[in-house]
């Protein structure tokens, strides 16, 4: 199947390999600048509002390699960002002569951490749309910045051609891309340019779709040459080897295409899920190839070379698909993105797992019969039921897992019944061996990737949910009591040497220890045992400012990213929206729709403990949840305490406490 694809001219890849191959058609620019530049330069990259340069969002530059490093921003207006830009296309062009497109797009998380210079700034149009950035612990609704990004490239483009005269065919590849998607106000791009524009279009709401056009059309008046480079198959189940079929607006946005100066495509996204989209990537295909050619020609011949006389029920079945990616859209009233995609869950299984399967299931009967007299026609129907049945099984477990993670695990049975469906998936997969990519698809679930993270809704469960306990199930306890490790009013402001800021401003004063915004800090002192926190927190933001997260790591290690190496007891998490229990990345609970939330002020009583494989969360005398493990996160290595407050905060009084642990349990 890969090699068919590439057959048809076009450009397909993961995000691994888009995103992080520098000089790529497609890709971003400056991904390795951080790990380079950090220590050496820090004035190549971007102004934050603390005065830092590069600090957010990614690593510091104790560990310029960690993740996110590629999303660091740059300061545009530096000269001596541009020659060493320069500098590096031509190392780059010695060593591969047939590097056409030399990349100076966009770092992604586009919408963090931009400069704030006053020469950057002064590149922008204060006129242009509005548009909302992040930088650590701030928000602010500025503009769009692609005159920015405009005056930027175009100093490249100009210092490349004076390098290069007689290289027409090495164009800078620009890109418009979160800030610099709307067409710029002022100049043009440079004409030894190439400019990649990122969109979704047309897997994308009604109107997200028309804006990106419309916003097409605009760049298409000032970019010399253009090419499409879209994110595709994200938000409407593609991403999840779900059927996400879009065969007409497919074929409308093609013709678009090529009426308004694209040069080419490049696509991230293709999930090879042959079994549920393969008439997708046929018409893509034939159309990349030519883009005004009849898709209703093209498709009737797919159909009626592919499946013979089960031509017609084909052509139905995909149209069943189409018709519900439509109402899925159509209820979308949200930003698509990664952020909201339980919400995306939500929308995609409410249409599909009702009468989108049974209208399918019934199209496939009427196709299987027809083909029933050909050995050729039945195999290739069988090899699209295969897809329905991986459909159909991945929302069978997605009910099961409702109860799983009610239960938090301890029904056996729930969680007995999300793993045999992903036993079925993977025997399906087997006997169709092409049937769709089952790593790509393990790794939507199971790993922490773009629109991922998603193994406890659709399952398999979790090991954390496989293993889990009841905690109403007595347990012989082993008779130790807590002592206490630490005890503080904080009257004295030395206290605040006993404590180990990873992340944000904290302070010692009037009696109490204080954060700023998006804070984070660890009790210094090991404390190898099962541990117990109780505290009094008071979440005071800023007028307008936003409530969120007076939450707690237990059994951290010193080192690290403690929201992913122990355990995280979230308590108002997402803007006071959510509570979770999490143990190294992985949910055990959560609760989205709480009914004890922070209140802004008020002074809360919060105890977090593991006790003995316990887990428990209680605010102010009320238990939010408790569950039980088989092992817990403990020793030497799991040692430290913690918490993480976004909202600025004040606490009164700390006690932490732990229980040794039995010989030979660590």
């Amino acid at each position: 199947s890969r090699d068919w694809l590439r057959f048809q001219r076009m450009l397909f890849a993961g995000r691994g390999s888009l995103d992080n191959s520098p000089g790529s058609s497609g890709g971003h620019g400056f991904n390795d600048w951080w790990p380079r530049f950090c220590k050496s330069n820090p004035e190549y990259f971007a102004l934050q509002p603390d005065g830092t340069r590069g600090t957010y969002p990614g690593p510091g530059v104790d560990n310029p390699k960690d993740y996110n490093y590629w999303t660091k921003k740059l300061c545009k207006s530096n000269p001596a960002v541009w020659q060493q830009w320069l500098t590096d296309v031509l190392a780059d062009l010695e060593s591969n002569p047939n590097l056409n497109y030399p990349s100076a797009g966009a770092s992604d998380n586009h919408n963090s951490g931009v400069c704030v210079c006053l020469n950057c700034k002064a590149w922008d149009r204060l006129d242009a749309e509005p548009f909302t950035f992040n930088w650590k612990g701030k928000q602010e609704e500025y503009v769009h910045l692609t005159d920015r990004y405009v005056t930027f490239w175009n100093h490249l483009a100009k210092m490349l051609q004076e390098k290069l005269p007689g290289r027409d065919d090495v164009l800078l590849q620009a890109m418009a891309y979160g800030p610099s998607t709307t067409p710029p106000l002022g100049e043009g791009l440079a004409q030894n340019t190439m400019l990649a524009f990122v969109s979704s279009f047309p897997f994308a709401t009604p109107d997200s779709r028309q804006t990106n056009k419309d916003r097409w059309q605009g760049w298409s008046k000032k970019a010399p040459n253009m090419f499409y480079r879209p994110n595709w198959w994200y938000f409407g189940g593609g991403v999840w080897c779900i059927p996400e079929i879009a065969l007409q607006d497919l074929a409308d946005d093609f013709h678009f295409l090529g009426q308004n100066s694209c040069m080419g495509l490049f696509v991230d996204g293709a999930r090879e899920a042959w079994s549920t989209a393969a008439p997708m990537y046929y018409l893509l295909a034939q159309l990349t190839w030519n883009c005004q050619a009849d898709e209703k020609a093209i498709l009737k011949d797919y159909y009626q070379r592919g499946f013979g006389p089960a031509a017609a029920a084909v052509e139905e079945y995909w149209q069943v698909w189409e018709d519900a990616r439509r109402q899925v859209m159509a209820a979308m009233n949200f930003p698509l993105s990664s952020r909201y995609r339980l919400e995306i869950f939500q929308i995609i299984r409410n249409v599909y797992s009702g009468s989108a399967l049974t209208q399918a299931d019934a199209c496939l009967k009427r196709a299987e019969a027809a083909a029933a007299q050909s050995e050729l026609y039945r195999q290739r129907v069988a090899f699209v039921r295969a897809g329905w049945t991986i459909t159909d099984l991945m929302f069978k477990s997605a009910d099961a897992m409702d109860t799983v993670r009610k239960t938090s695990g301890t029904d056996k049975t729930a969680v007995a019944k999300s793993l045999e469906c992903w036993q079925q998936i993977k025997d399906t997969v087997a006997k169709h061996p092409n049937s769709l990519e089952l790593g790509q698809l393990m790794h939507s679930m199971q790993g922490k990737k773009y629109m991922g993270n998603m193994e406890n809704y659709f399952g398999p469960p979790s090991l954390a949910f496989q293993n889990a306990l009841d905690a109403s199930i007595p347990v012989k306890p082993s008779g130790k009591e807590w002592e206490l490790v630490y005890n503080s009013d904080f009257s004295n402001p030395a206290e605040l040497d006993k404590w180990q800021v990873t992340a944000g401003i904290w302070e010692v004063s009037a009696g109490a220890l204080r954060c700023k915004t998006d804070s984070r800090v660890l009790f210094r002192q090991s404390v190898p045992g099962y541990q117990r926190i109780e505290f009094t927190a008071q979440a005071l933001p800023e007028a307008d400012g936003l409530v969120s997260d007076l939450s707690v790591f237990l059994q951290v290690p010193a080192e690290g990213d403690s929201l992913n190496t122990g355990y995280f007891f979230q308590f108002g998490g997402m803007g006071n929206t959510l509570h979770k229990i999490i143990r190294k990345g992985n949910t055990l609970w959560e609760d989205n729709q709480p009914q004890i939330r922070i209140t802004a002020g008020q002074k809360h009583q919060i105890v977090v403990e593991n006790d003995e494989g316990l887990l428990r969360l209680s605010v102010d005398g009320k238990e939010l949840r408790t569950l039980r493990e088989k092992t817990s996160l403990t020793g030497k290595d799991q040692d430290r305490v913690g918490f993480y407050f976004y909202s600025p905060t004040r606490v009164e009084k700390v006690k932490i406490l732990y229980k040794p642990l039995d010989d030979g349990l660590i």
